[in-house]
């Protein structure tokens, strides 16, 4: 017949059992406590290294940034429109937005995306801040979005052979003259009609 434990134990090994468990359990926190402290630590000192490397290439310091310009977002958006042929929000789907949110990038009527949103986008396309933005609004958000919570499996995006300023918004595709590669007629599907 199995026993409880502790059952049939004198007290003073219950209690001792006890604060062997506190003890480890103290250790234990401890621990991580350490690792959080080694990992900040270690935040701060490439932190502190990327600003070193970029003093010497003659970069002047950024002022921290909390959102930046929705067009480069807008550009990939409508590069993956034109590549897959798909509508907007399909694609939104397809890269873990909000086909909302998206269309409001298109349209013009969101200009400017917060860090939880780059850092959503970025996951999306599987790029980086810099590859999407580029070095200084890259810089400017690395406080808040910085290399350590970058998706694992970067890839390098795709040249875009357009500017923002070949769209026409009324038509929600490239102006015929911008963009001479691609078939006549390529137009946008926002997903606008129910």
């Amino acid at each position: 017949m199995a026993m409880a434990p502790g059952a049939g134990e004198p007290a003073e090994e219950v209690a001792e059992r006890a604060e062997l468990t506190r003890r480890a359990a103290d250790l234990d926190a401890r621990a991580r406590a350490r690792a959080l402290d080694e990992r900040e630590r270690e935040l701060l000192e490439r932190e502190a290294s990327v600003d070193a490397r970029a003093v010497l290439q003659g970069l002047d310091r950024v002022e921290p940034a909390w959102s930046l310009p929705a067009a480069p977002v807008a550009t990939e958006l409508r590069h993956l429109m034109i590549d897959t042929g798909d509508d907007l929000p399909t694609v939104a789907r397809g890269i873990g937005l909000d086909p909302d949110w998206a269309r409001g990038v298109l349209t013009g009527d969101v200009v400017d995306v917060d860090v939880a949103h780059v850092q959503q986008v970025c996951e999306g396309l599987h790029c980086t801040p810099y590859d999407l933005f580029g070095p200084e609004l890259a810089r400017s958000i690395a406080h808040a979005y910085g290399p350590d919570l970058w998706p694992a499996g970067v890839q390098p995006l795709e040249p875009v052979g357009w500017s923002p300023d070949d769209f026409d918004p009324d038509v929600a595709g490239p102006r015929p003259s911008a963009h001479p590669a691609e078939p006549p007629g390529v137009e946008l599907d926002l997903g606008l009609d129910p």
